[in-house]
């Protein structure tokens, strides 16, 4: 059972959370700190079930202070405060209990020391007798939510307890046979149940954030794990199907001699069944199921460590699976500055200095020599290390690797790199000397209309280039080349030169430069209103102009308490000026400096629920997780589209907050194999009623496209490519100039007037294989941007008989 680590997962979907026990076997409250909160549930836990700690947990009290000197025996301690659920609704009958000396184990805990129920309102009150000193533990818990504990060391009346809803989970857990597991654990990471003799079993689950995370083990079987997103507190239901393990031989050897490697340790890295030693014939066995994403680190001394990564195939290779390890071999040398002295604790590594380089995944003629599935990698064992007081350094790689560099850095030398070495030999230690040359450093401020600003300050050298922001308008360069160097600030990363210059350094030097430029403003004014005039205070109103080559300008600011706001912007540009609220925005095009009355008014909202059902079955749909496209929406006529902040949950129910009015819905679940669909112009109204929709989706056909001479393909340019009919051709522009409204694909900038057009794009394999999923049948053009390449066939029928199809090309 991997308990720990799947409460890992469920503690990831919470915010705030701290502190948290949990034990096999019994289950015990937990111990939390943090904010907590989740909906209020319909269903009432049983009495005998212990209560789930929450996922988030609210409370106006102060926790990991000391405790205050005022709290001593004989001096009374009253608390106060409220219990209510995720949206603010009082919890009325929660039960309030407190106790001694915070003890959190439920089984040795004595009996509270004073109980209090909350009011219709969810208030409660209690006082701890006067002859117990502090510290306290309190903990609330209603029907239907789990407990909430806090520790506490004076009297508050300000404790306020957000309760996390539980749900009713029903199901089975059964083999592949088909057969019920008797005695099969189930585990939300927080509660566990055991199935009857028919594997079916009843669990309450906590929801975390609208998540539930469940996992189903038995005997002899693969775990698995799924999460379920869930808008309502309700009953579901939720079968799993286990896949029986198998046992994977396996041998660890030499990757030059070919010898058996005895004592190799192999280790999974989620940590459960091992780790395991090979035998004297460097043998080892591990089980695992059909489909479960095992990762397994091989290590064994004088040895590069390896890591491989395999989602376990239903027919897996002939065994022994072969991990052949390669030789660790040194590369020696110094670190000298230009007269030939050691330079101390300068950073060296094989690759990038000032990145983790941990590891060398194998190419695909490495894989398939060693016959081995998956991925598998290298890891280094010293990715990085000091230069001692002598400026000597000693580097761990892999021996018989593929040629690398060495990389030394220092503050106040500019970087550098050692040619290509070869390091084939385990026994001999490879020379490696680098030197290090002075960088000089130049500093100083950015005066805007004789203020400080705090913009950015560019350098380019031959080559080389790079930026730095000001900050409180003073800049430091330090690592710049020796000769001319031009230099020029702007106002943001990417916008026009202002105070250009070209200094000629030299190497060690310390330079001061100043940046000073006028400019002349103006500015914009409006209002940001609510539909009922009401005024929106604190929204950011942004000024946006693309000055082509030059970049852009931005400025930004923020309206006060009357919505009211100003902002100065160079004069010489009109601006796009747009607010967003709630992820919706409003903009205003082609504003010059100087006017006024530059007003926008911010929709109310509404909530859209959609029932997502299947075209052919009328099931609905099981849940689409963040893997999918998803659905976008937008307000009808707008052209900006808002991906949906809920997923469909596990009963096929969408719902979110969207505007008043007109909205565009558009589905794209390629992975799931359904069509994409559109529907336009569907009324929300802001009076309280809830739009509820029943959407039936269709099944989509999947295309394979098989590129002639791919390795000449593969060659060529960046090339966006994807298969659009008719109607969806002008929807696709490109290459753009890459600023303002614009999709990159892949390194081709594009306007991309609807973004679930992407799951329509063409990706190509290394085999020269792409295949687009779900499309809806009907006829499809290849299209190409740029356009200058010609792709034959120029379109094809999309059916469930299509079969690949070969695509031949050649430049226009």
């Amino acid at each position: 059972m991997r308990s720990r680590s799947l409460l890992a997962i469920a503690l990831a979907l919470g915010a705030g959370l701290a502190v948290l026990t949990w034990c096999h076997g019994d289950v015990v409250p937990a111990t939390w700190s943090g904010t907590v909160a989740a909906d209020h549930a319909a269903t009432t836990a049983p009495a005998a079930t212990p209560a789930p700690p929450p996922d988030r947990v609210e409370a106006e009290l102060p926790h990991g202070l000391p405790w205050p000197a005022a709290a001593t025996p004989g001096e009374p301690c009253t608390f106060a405060g409220t219990v209510t659920e995720l949206r603010g609704g009082a919890l009325a009958g929660a039960n309030v209990e407190l106790f001694a000396d915070g003890l959190t184990d439920a089984a040795r805990r004595p009996a509270p020391l004073a109980v209090a129920v909350s009011d219709a309102q969810g208030r409660f009150q209690l006082t701890a007798p006067a002859d117990v000193p502090p510290p306290f533990l309190l903990r609330a818990h209603a029907p239907g939510h789990g407990g909430v504990e806090r520790a506490v060391a004076e009297a508050s009346r300000s404790v306020r307890f957000v309760l996390p809803a539980v749900v009713v989970v029903v199901g089975q857990v059964r083999s592949r046979r088909g057969a019920g597991l008797a005695g099969a654990m189930v585990s939300d990471g927080y509660s566990l149940v055991a199935a009857d003799g028919n594997g079916r079993y009843r669990l309450e689950a906590v929801r975390v954030d609208g998540q539930v995370l469940l996992e189903a083990t038995a005997s002899g079987h693969a775990a698995q794990a799924e999460r379920f997103t869930l808008h309502e507190a309700r009953r579901f239901e939720r079968d799993f199907e286990l896949a029986p393990l198998q046992a994977f031989p396996l041998r660890v050897v030499d990757r030059a001699t070919g010898t058996a490697l005895a004592g190799a340790e192999l280790r999974r890295a989620d940590g459960a069944d091992l780790p395991v030693v090979t035998d004297r014939d460097g043998g080892a066995r591990i089980a695992a199921g059909p489909g479960e994403e095992l990762e397994l680190l091989v290590r064994a001394p004088d040895h590069v460590p390896l890591r491989w990564r395999w989602t376990v195939a239903a027919e897996p290779p002939p065994p022994p699976l072969r991990f052949p390890l390669a030789r660790t071999a040194r590369i020696v040398g110094r670190v000298l500055d230009a007269d030939g002295n050691g330079v101390p604790a300068a950073r060296v590594a094989p690759g990038e200095v000032g990145t983790d380089v941990e590891q060398r995944e194998w190419t695909p003629a490495e894989l398939a020599a060693a016959a081995l599935p998956g991925e598998v990698a290298d890891l280094l064992p010293e990715a990085e290390r000091q230069s001692g007081d002598d400026g000597q350094f000693t580097l761990e790689v892999a021996a018989g690797g593929e040629p690398l560099r060495v990389h030394a850095a220092k503050a106040g030398f500019l970087p550098t790199a050692s040619a290509p070495l070869t390091v084939g030999d385990a026994a001999t230690a490879v020379p490696c000397d680098l030197v290090l040359v002075a960088c000089a450093v130049v500093a100083g401020d950015l005066r805007r209309n004789g203020a400080p600003y705090d913009g950015y300050v560019h350098w380019r050298a031959g080559s080389s280039a790079g930026l730095v922001a000001a900050d409180g308008g003073h800049y430091e360069l330090l690592e710049l080349p020796a000769g001319d160097v031009e230099l020029w600030a702007t106002d943001t990363r990417v916008g026009p030169k202002l105070a250009p210059t070209t200094l000629r350094l030299t190497a060690g030097a310390s330079l001061r430069h100043d940046f000073v430029w006028s400019e002349v403003s103006g500015t914009i004014a409006g209002r940001v209103v609510g539909a009922d005039g009401r005024p929106f205070a604190d929204i950011e109103v942004r000024a946006f102009a693309v000055l082509g080559a030059d970049g852009f300008v931005l400025r930004t600011v923020r309206t006060g308490a009357d919505g009211g706001y100003v902002l100065e912007v160079p004069a010489a540009w009109h601006y796009d000026v747009s607010v967003e609220h709630e992820r919706v925005e409003r903009h205003r095009a082609a504003v010059a400096p100087g006017a006024t009355g530059v007003d926008f008014v911010l929709s109310a909202f509404g909530e859209l629920r959609v029932q997502f059902v299947d075209a052919a079955t009328s099931a609905p749909l099981r849940e689409v997780g963040p893997g999918q496209w998803g659905i976008l929406w937008r307000e009808t006529g707008s052209d900006h589209f808002v991906r949906a902040a809920a997923a469909i949950d596990a009963t096929g129910l969408w719902r979110e907050r969207v505007p008043t009015g007109r909205i565009d819905l558009h589905v794209a679940l390629p992975a799931a194999g359904y069509a994409p669909l559109r529907r336009t112009g569907i009324v929300v109204t802001a009076d309280g009623a809830t739009t509820e929709l029943r959407v039936a989706l269709v099944r989509g056909v999947d295309l394979r496209l098989r590129f002639a001479d791919a390795e000449a393909f593969a060659q060529l340019p960046p090339h966006a490519l994807f298969v659009l009919t008719e109607a969806q051709q002008a929807g696709v522009a490109g290459p753009i100039e890459p600023i303002g409204a614009v999709t990159m694909v892949g390194s081709v900038p594009l306007r991309l007037d609807d973004p679930t057009l992407l799951h329509q794009r063409i990706a190509n394999d290394e085999n020269g294989v792409a295949t687009v999923r779900a499309l809806a049948p009907g006829r499809y053009r290849l299209c190409a941007f740029p356009d200058d390449l010609v792709l034959e066939p120029a379109s094809v029928a999309v059916a469930d008989d299509t079969g690949e199809v070969v695509v031949r090309w050649r430049r226009r």
